[in-house]
C-alpha cells in the first residue's frame, strides 16, 4: 500500500525506554487513548515477527494487528489484520511502521509512517480516511510526548 502519510517526535527518553513503551502492552497502556487492554501473542514467548497485537478501545473495538518486522530497538512494522466490519471494509492494506533514531544517550526520534489504501466503492473516502488515521496516530504521538517529553516535529 502507498505510504499516506508520517509523523514524528522527537521524545526527552533513550531510544530503549521509547522501544518498550511501543511495543510492550504496559508500555502502550501509558499512551493510547481510550485504551481497556492491550496483549499480545507471542511466538517463542516473544515479541518476534508473527506476534498478535490486541488492543481494546472504549466502545467495543479491539484492533488486531501482526508484527510483521521486529529491529529492537529501532524499527516495529505491524500490519492491521481487523478493526472491525465497518472500518475493515473502509481500509484496505493497512501498514504502520514504528522507527526510531537515537539523538544521544536521553534523546530520540520517533518517525511512525502509515500506509494503507480505500478500494473499489471506498476510493472516494481515502483523503477523509487519511485525515482521520493522521489524528488518531498523533493523538497518540502525542500521548507519548506527554508521557517521556518531548514535541512533535512534523
Amino acid at each position: 500500500a502507498p505510504r499516506q502519510f508520517t509523523v514524528s517526535a522527537e521524545l526527552d527518553a533513550g531510544i530503549d525506554v521509547v522501544f518498550a513503551r511501543l511495543s510492550t502492552a504496559e508500555g502502550m497502556k501509558t499512551w493510547v487513548p481510550m485504551c481497556r487492554g492491550v496483549r499480545f501473542e507471542h511466538p517463542g514467548g516473544r515479541l518476534a515477527v508473527g506476534s498478535i497485537r490486541y488492543v481494546a478501545l472504549a466502545g467495543v473495538v479491539t484492533a488486531v494487528e501482526r508484527i510483521v518486522h521486529v529491529d529492537a530497538p529501532q524499527r516495529l512494522h505491524y500490519t492491521l489484520i481487523s478493526a472491525g466490519i465497518r472500518i475493515d471494509r473502509l481500509i484496505k492494506h493497512y501498514e504502520g511502521v514504528n522507527e526510531l533514531r537515537a539523538l544521544g544517550s536521553d534523546r530520540c526520534r520517533l518517525d511512525w509512517s502509515i500506509h494503507f489504501a480505500c478500494e473499489g466503492a471506498m476510493r472516494p473516502f481515502e483523503g477523509l480516511v487519511r485525515a482521520m488515521l493522521r489524528a488518531v496516530i498523533g493523538n497518540m504521538v502525542d500521548g507519548i510526548c506527554r508521557e517521556l517529553g518531548g514535541r512533535r516535529v512534523a
